[in-house]
């Protein structure tokens, strides 16, 4: 009827406006997601975008694991022809330092677009031009990224004072 979406409750039918906000606290320190009201605006809200892992993980919520998945589809792609290409090494059999300039620039520019689409703060990739890969077979890239953070609790200080600052 239109009306079940706008009074949020817990499954045993409790709004959530009759549950303590010690409840609520718990609740969402054991990482449950639950739906709720803001005073002042209409609509139902999630409480957050937890997953189920401890807080401090790099998987810990829903909008990291869409950044995280998106850059490993995007590197993919753009490091797929590289696969079993030839690379070319130096005489003490590190890596050939344009072919490192080059390889990182590859993920470099394809994950730019992420950072000008503000989904990242900042990214790097690096090729360390030391790794053997004539043993391992195996060309690793390291990926630092700069994920944007979340304001998930916002605090106002009011101050009375004679003159601003």
């Amino acid at each position: 009827d239109g009306v079940e979406s706008q009074l949020a409750a817990i499954a045993n039918h409790t709004r959530m406006t009759a549950v303590s906000v010690g409840l609520q606290t718990q609740l969402d320190q054991y990482r449950y997601i639950y739906a709720g009201t803001y005073v002042g605006y209409t609509g139902t809200y999630f409480s957050s975008s937890h997953t189920a892992i401890i807080s401090n993980s790099n998987y810990a919520y829903i909008e990291q694991n869409r950044v995280y998945n998106k850059i490993q589809r995007i590197l993919y792609q753009a490091y797929l022809p590289y696969l079993n290409s030839q690379l070319q090494l130096n005489a003490d059999g590190t890596l050939f330092q344009p072919l490192v300039i080059s390889l990182q620039s590859v993920g470099d520019n394809a994950l730019s677009s992420m950072v000008s689409n503000r989904e990242l703060s900042g990214v790097a990739c690096i090729v360390n031009p030391n790794q053997n890969v004539t043993t391992s077979g195996k060309l690793v890239v390291t990926v630092y990224e700069q994920n944007n953070q979340i304001a998930r609790n916002i605090e106002i200080d009011i101050n009375s004072v004679t003159t601003l600052p």
